[in-house]
């Protein structure tokens, strides 16, 4: 599962990724499903889009939204299949949200970010909508455009917090998993837990429980049980 994250060094997008980006999205330090964020999809390099977080379900449009799609069955379900096979997409994001069930009283948030403390990206697959891009560079899409993120089966890291993570992709496979040419069998095993050590981790506010509070508090430290 991954319900939240964070982007709140945009400015280390264009380093990251190797090509200018303006203009620069605002920090953003608790980003929940249905805000509209920046993907980066295939094109003769990258193209960058902006979608909403969250895809209706097929089977009823008027429901909830799915936020997440598991790596291992994406490719055979059938909600997911076309856009496992012709539409992924990265993510960028600095850091993620996952909650700790306690004995007693309400889950503690926990913060995961690289130790590097560098951009990431997560795996996610998009729908795409007709596309114009602005005067920046930038392709607009409608509020239409949608995308899921994918998960796999928890690291070392991440385990005594949730058993499930948000999928990474390591930089030097960014073009491997974008490629629509590339074999889904491949793509599906580009989804792997990261190593040990990579994440470092600890409690936040639960001002991230709050959507609307997007501010620098939510990715500081506290005591758990704070």
């Amino acid at each position: 599962m991954c319900g939240r994250f964070s982007l709140s060094q945009p400015q280390r997008l264009a380093e990251h990724f190797g090509f200018p980006l303006e203009p620069l999205p605002s920090p953003s330090y608790n980003i929940a499903p249905g805000r509209t964020c920046l993907l980066f999809i295939p094109g003769y390099e990258m193209r960058i889009v902006r979608a909403v977080w969250g895809l209706p379900p097929p089977w009823n449009p008027s429901g909830k939204p799915l936020i997440n799609a598991r790596s291992e069955t994406a490719a055979r379900k059938n909600t997911f299949r076309d856009l496992f096979f012709h539409h992924r997409c990265l993510i960028p994001a600095d850091g993620f949200f996952e909650w700790k069930a306690g004995a007693r009283g309400p889950k503690q948030p926990w913060y995961f970010r690289l130790r590097s403390r560098d951009i990431f990206s997560f795996a996610g697959l998009f729908a795409p909508v007709a596309r114009k891009e602005n005067a920046e560079g930038i392709t607009d899409t409608d509020s239409e455009a949608r995308f899921v993120i994918l998960t796999t089966t928890a690291n070392d890291d991440v385990r005594p917090i949730h058993p499930r993570m948000p999928v990474i992709i390591e930089p030097k496979y960014y073009q491997r998993w974008l490629d629509p040419e590339t074999p889904p069998p491949i793509a599906e095993d580009l989804c792997h837990p990261l190593r040990k050590g990579i994440l470092e981790a600890f409690p936040v506010s639960g001002a991230v429980n709050n959507s609307s509070k997007d501010i620098p508090e939510c990715i500081l430290p506290v005591e758990s049980g704070r």
